[in-house]
């Protein structure tokens, strides 16, 4: 019995497709993964600010001081006290005042908007979104409550 035994492992013509199909997997996700990227920077921001902003709501709540954030729409920042945040690049941002006397919409954006967050917990009120070429996030900081709310915007409204 001189029977003769196949190792375990692998051929080199498997590990050759193996390799191949691994290739093309990889061609075929990262055109996928590079499209997302850009709506989900702008999705991260516009969070990162809402966050920020809830803070600096509860700081002029425990603090009883007046909280200032400025927004800079031709630089694509804002400064919520010494601290000052630059957007990614390709980012846009818009803002406008949406107190109780102001009907300024967010098309009609000045370059710097002063939002403040004040002691009883309201605000001035303001309208502020983010946006590349692939996606849209506006939030709004409501005068009277100091609410924050952060909402996707459809495609066609771009």
């Amino acid at each position: 019995m001189n029977a003769r035994r196949h190792s375990a492992g692998f051929t080199l013509v498997e590990l050759l497709v193996v390799l191949a199909m691994i290739a093309l997997l990889v061609a075929v996700a990262r055109p996928m993964y590079s499209a997302a990227v850009p709506g989900a920077r702008v999705r991260a921001e516009i969070l990162d600010l809402a966050m920020s902003l809830r803070q600096s709501r509860n700081r002029a709540i425990s603090s009883s001081k007046v909280i200032a954030v400025e927004f800079d729409t031709e630089h694509a920042r804002y400064a919520i006290g010494p601290d000052i945040v630059e957007l990614s690049a390709n980012t846009q941002l818009l803002a406008a005042q949406r107190g109780m006397n102001t009907v300024q919409t967010i098309a009609a954006f000045d370059p710097i908007v002063r939002l403040e967050f004040y002691p009883d917990g309201s605000s001035t009120g303001a309208s502020v979104e983010f946006r590349n070429a692939s996606a849209s996030w506006q939030l709004d900081v409501d005068w009277l409550t100091g609410r924050i709310r952060v909402a996707q915007r459809d495609a066609d409204e771009l």
